[in-house]
């Protein structure tokens, strides 16, 4: 797991970055989410990320993103994308949202993940 955070941590550090290093960094995070659920599975024991590590994972996606300039738009299609709703729904910080990218952002979430 902190080879999954030490990635992510250098990817997000980047000055520079597109929608393609996002995309990767959400493809880590997917990977990490499923090799717990595996294990879970495995040893019959309740044993997922925990949701501290995946709020941070998304939180790290956000916060590059709005350094990168990208679109909330398409950094959102790339979370549902590779992360599922649920997974973003559960772990998604609105305020963060909202602090970054205004109110559109947050009202795109509550409409795409059907939230109150």
């Amino acid at each position: 797991m902190s080879e999954f955070q030490s990635n992510l941590r250098i990817l997000s550090e980047s000055k520079y970055g597109e929608l393609k290093d996002i995309e990767r960094m959400a493809e880590q995070t997917a990977s990490i989410v499923n090799l717990f659920d595996r294990i879970s599975i495995e040893s019959d024991e309740k044993l997922s990320l925990p949701q501290e590590v995946r709020q941070w994972a998304l939180s790290k996606m956000l916060d590059s993103a709005d350094k990168w300039e990208i679109r909330f738009t398409d950094l959102f299609a790339v979370l549902i994308d590779k992360l599922g709703k649920e997974l973003v729904k559960e772990n998604i910080r609105i305020q963060q949202v909202r602090d970054i990218f205004g109110i559109r952002g947050v009202d795109e979430i509550r409409k795409e993940l059907d939230l109150v």
